[in-house]
């Protein structure tokens, strides 16, 4: 099934989101977070009959919490998952994410911290 065939099926299947499809690729990553919230199992592959199923051996992750984030991202000598800019002094099992700021951690163990523009978590 070619990506032609796939914008078809969507199109037969779900107008709301085929919309999304034949805008401008600049405009489409503007939008995004307006596009319908379904997923594409819901959305083609449970709706089509026009499929191909091809096996292939990957590892995966539906990375849909904190705990599977850490458990798929490189860590550390001390098992932290460091992003952005961060120091850390005694700190071990723990993911944490700076946006924009600096976080600076001493003496703790498994915790996740995340900078958002309005908070650390």
């Amino acid at each position: 099934m070619s990506h032609i065939d796939n914008l078809r099926e969507i199109k037969k299947h779900n107008q709301d989101l085929y919309k999304f499809y034949q805008l401008p690729f600049e405009k489409l990553l503007k939008n995004f977070s307006t596009m319908p919230k379904i997923s594409i199992d819901y959305a083609l592959i449970e709706q089509t009959k026009n499929i191909l199923v091809q096996p292939l051996d990957v590892s995966f992750s539906d990375v849909g919490s904190w705990d599977s984030i850490y458990d798929i991202m490189q860590k550390d000598e001390n098992k932290n998952v460091l992003k952005g800019n961060v120091l850390t002094t005694d700190t071990k099992n723990s993911l944490i994410f700076a946006k924009k700021r600096l976080i600076s951690t001493m003496g703790l163990e498994n915790i996740i911290l995340v900078e958002t523009n309005d908070a650390i978590f």
